[in-house]
């Protein structure tokens, strides 16, 4: 590729994972093996991260004698804190899906770590783990109030009180606050209607 290829097709990357990360819903990647360099970004362009302990990620474009070009060094600080990503971006260093979980790259561990006995844990194994596990977030974020899930998303992410307090003011209003409350005095599961 010439240098306005890669431009173009930087462009349409960067615009791609920003769409991806701006989505009004939870996205959950579920990475069994590796995420380096665009791969890790686009995993990073998502609120959630489930990998298996043997996963490695990592930024290793300076290795290549070039750095992330996919706002990697702007989402993993967010993450992870500035010290843990100059770390990783400044020597290419991998990182497992163990070390990931404990830094805060990922959210969850799904799968078994592998006995220095064994040489290989099945790659279909670890995937399926993973996979599951993504589902399983899935689902229990699914379980709550559907009106409640956007604004709780809004309140994170906006990081201001006044983004908060318009958020709980509008659902503190909504049928489904009212079912959720019933349901737990009633000690039963929430019927919600999205209203």
């Amino acid at each position: 590729m010439d240098q306005t290829e890669t431009a173009s097709f930087l462009d349409l990357l960067r615009k791609t994972f920003r769409d991806i990360s701006m989505l009004p819903i939870p996205t959950i990647s579920a990475v069994s093996s590796r995420a380096l360099g665009g791969g890790l970004e686009l995993a990073l362009a998502t609120q959630f991260r489930v990998f298996s302990p043997v996963t490695e990620a990592g930024l290793p474009e300076t290795r290549l004698g070039i750095i992330p070009g996919a706002r990697g060094t702007i989402r993993l600080p967010e993450i992870v804190g500035r010290t843990r990503a100059a770390d990783m971006v400044l020597t290419g260093r991998r990182v497992t899906g163990v070390e990931a979980l404990r830094i805060g790259l990922c959210d969850r561990l799904c799968g078994t770590v592998p006995e220095a006995s064994s040489d290989n844990v099945s790659d279909s194994t670890m995937r399926e783990a993973v996979l599951e596990g993504a589902l399983k977030m899935a689902t229990e974020i699914c379980e709550g109030a559907p009106g409640a899930v956007g604004p709780a998303m809004k309140a994170v992410y906006g990081s201001s009180d006044s983004v908060a307090d318009h958020e709980y003011q509008n659902v503190v209003k909504s049928e489904d606050r009212n079912e959720g409350l019933r349901a737990f005095q009633e000690k039963r599961k929430p019927q919600y209607k999205g209203r």
